[in-house]
């Protein structure tokens, strides 16, 4: 005698059944979560991820498409630009910062401006304008200043 734990019943059978799309939709949207238990809402949750993760797929390929759209045409760009960025976040509202991953772009291209090693600040001046009572916004970099710091 065999146990065949993969057999389900019911609204879970049913629901894990379909795949993803309207048809899938529109059986979820027929019942309510907070009217199932066990088995039946287990599968309810289940079929509204692969739902998601489809929606979350179809729109990553739009958003592809946008960022490598050309004007007038429907032949695309064979990879994102630098203004691709930009094209995703105004139709969407985001900050270049979110759509760069989306689009699989490095970064927002800021961080290509800044150094990490800070090589160009002189230690002696820095350390007297951090004994001065008086903070600064910016911190100057070697040559900017003569001797001392302006205050």
């Amino acid at each position: 005698m065999s146990i065949d734990h993969d057999v389900r019943f019911g609204l879970g059978a049913g629901l894990d059944a379909l795949a993803p799309g309207a048809e899938l939709a529109a059986a979820l949207d027929r019942v309510s979560a907070a009217a199932l238990t066990g088995e039946d809402l287990a599968a309810y949750v289940r079929g509204r991820w692969r739902l998601l993760n489809r929606a979350s797929a179809e729109l990553l390929e739009g958003l592809h498409h946008l960022g490598r759209a050309q004007a007038g045409r429907t032949e695309r760009l064979a990879s994102c630009d630098g203004f691709s960025g930009d094209e995703v976040s105004a139709q969407l509202g985001w900050s270049r910062t979110m759509s760069s991953p989306k689009l699989d772009l490095p970064d927002d291209g800021w961080d290509d401006h800044r150094t990490d090693t800070h090589d160009d600040i002189d230690p002696d001046w820095f350390q007297k304008l951090t004994q001065k009572t008086r903070p600064t916004a910016t911190i100057p970099t070697r040559g900017s200043y003569d001797d001392e710091p302006p205050f």
